[in-house]
């Protein structure tokens, strides 16, 4: 009876696939397979879209209507474009129509739309004793800093969502109001950035 199990020896070489167990975590990126065909998908995806569009559309046919042109720098073009590229013109716009400009001891903005330039804001470089006011300052509050980090980091590139956070502003219920936030907000970021 023993001897009939010998043949089975020849599996213990199957112990080696125990290492394979850690690949079981693999098994949520099932759902990844929804992301076939998504935008950023393989370099090879353009080219066999390419390919297949060929073997599938036909040969090439003259429209018969061709699309009315656009009214060039029309406002209302922008309701046709995707929202990057709405923000994109829009800060350009605000950003193109300011000059900042040293003025003794700062900076001073200038509105310059107009025929003339017209200071909008300033900074003015702190004297040292101030600075060293505000280190004092900023050292009693460092125990807290901990607290607020992920905050500071995320203001970096987010600060739409903490001004929109009071008033419980929904991406998707208040899309509008949100590019208006970032229409306001990131033209003053790059001018913030430029002091």
């Amino acid at each position: 009876m023993a001897g009939s199990n010998i043949g089975n020896i020849g599996n213990i070489g199957n112990i080696g696939n125990i290492g394979n167990i850690g690949n079981i975590g693999n098994i949520g990126n099932i759902g990844n397979i929804g992301n076939i065909g998504a935008a950023g998908g393989p370099a090879a995806t353009s080219g066999s879209l390419l390919t297949a569009r060929d073997g599938v559309v036909g040969q090439w046919e003259d429209p018969k209507d061709t699309p009315n042109e656009l009214k060039l720098d029309d406002p209302n073009n922008l309701g046709i474009w995707d929202e990057a590229s709405r923000q994109d013109a829009l800060q350009f716009d605000v950003v193109s129509n300011m000059a900042v400009l040293p003025d003794g001891n700062g900076f001073t903005v200038f509105d310059r739309s107009g025929s003339s330039q017209i200071p909008i804001a300033g900074l003015e470089r702190p004297s040292k004793a101030a600075f060293l006011k505000q280190l004092e300052f900023l050292r009693s509050y460092a125990d807290l800093r901990a607290d607020r980090a992920s905050e500071i980091v995320t203001q970096v590139w987010d600060v739409i969502s903490f001004i929109g956070m009071p008033i419980s502003i929904h991406m998707e219920r208040h899309k509008w109001t949100i590019e208006l936030l970032k229409a306001t907000v990131l033209p003053i970021m790059a001018v913030e950035k430029r002091f």
